[in-house]
């Protein structure tokens, strides 16, 4: 199994209205591009600060593979040209688990 992780914090005036469309793009990812196994996406507003986030997304994919597919595919790039918009940083997580 090949886990996807991005952690995010909002720009300053973005609200849970802003999170909320974020989650329904992510998610709307899912019945598009078939190597996306399962997706969860989660918000805290606890004011960030320099070691956490406020939103979190958890994707799952059977391989490696499926990952670089998903990853490049154009629906998934369009996402990430909308998050973009409203997020100021960023954190990446890509691990292989041992099932």
């Amino acid at each position: 199994m090949f886990i996807h992780t991005v952690l995010w914090n909002l720009q300053e005036g973005k609200t849970i209205e802003d999170y909320k469309k974020i989650e329904a793009l992510l998610l709307a990812l899912k019945p598009v591009i078939k190597e996306l196994k399962e997706a969860k996406v989660g918000f805290t507003d606890l004011t960030p600060n320099e070691n956490t986030r406020q939103i979190c997304l958890v994707t799952y994919f059977e391989n490696e593979d499926e990952y670089i597919v998903y990853r490049d595919h154009p629906e998934h790039v369009k996402v990430k040209e909308e998050i973009a918009k409203v997020f100021k940083d960023r954190v990446v997580a890509d691990v292989k688990v041992e099932q």
